[in-house]
């Protein structure tokens, strides 16, 4: 087992082949948005492609929640996270649909919801 915490409170230990199975799931789902971000701030947008890869990088998230369901906490990132994905692929959707092409505050509400920010240091 992994304390998840510092405390020994048994709700927020998991197993540790858990922890890498989640661990895998949200890389996967941030590698997925750091390349959706890319692609929407280069005007590269290939609608299909980005709409696919919003709807994996959400269930990766969701597949996360599998392996870590019991530690609320964490839960209270992933739900909002998955929120903000599927937002960023009906907007993306939206904007497909209504044939609006990529206009300026389309593209600025969904790089909100997908925000990747790495911090240094």
């Amino acid at each position: 087992m992994l304390d998840i915490q510092k405390d020994e409170d048994p709700a927020c230990r998991i197993e540790h082949g858990k922890v890498i199975e989640a661990a895998i799931h949200l890389n996967r789902a941030l590698e997925l948005l750091i390349f959706v971000n890319n692609e929407i701030v280069d005007q590269a947008v290939a609608g299909m492609d980005i709409i696919e890869k919003l709807s994996i990088a959400w269930d990766e998230v969701n597949s996360c929640r599998v392996y870590t369901e019991e530690i609320v906490d964490l839960e209270d990132l992933l739900i909002p996270a998955m929120g903000l994905v599927n937002d960023a692929r009906l907007m993306f959707e939206s904007l497909l649909y209504w044939n609006l092409g990529m206009t300026p505050q389309g593209r600025i509400s969904i790089l909100a919801s997908i925000a990747v920010r790495f911090q240094t240091g």
